[in-house]
């Protein structure tokens, strides 16, 4: 499995709630960057850290009617490297870039 089929696995084991999928294709210590000027920015350390930022941006963009643009994926050996940018129309929440 290349590393975007990897990603795009644990976003749609995610979404659907499946822990034990996302065990399957996540690491117990995954390292996990939002870059940004983003509350949550900052590094995230381990599965659980990585499942609860997902959490709090799923309810971020889930009470918005967010934009979601792919910039950018790149992917090298066991890295993958991506620049999303989404907007929201979230008053709290303007902008943010992750992946």
């Amino acid at each position: 499995m290349t590393n975007q089929e990897i990603i795009n696995k644990f976003f749609e084991y995610y979404i659907n709630h499946d822990i034990d999928g996302v065990k399957q294709v996540m690491d117990k210590k995954v390292v996990w960057y939002f870059l940004g000027q983003h509350k949550l920015a900052g590094v995230k350390n381990g599965l659980q850290e990585v499942l609860n930022f997902f959490d709090k941006m799923w309810t971020i963009m889930g009470r918005s009617k967010p934009t979601v643009e792919k910039i950018i994926v790149v992917s090298e050996g066991n890295y993958l490297l991506g620049s999303t940018n989404a907007s929201s129309d979230d008053k709290e929440q303007k902008t943010m870039a992750f992946f």
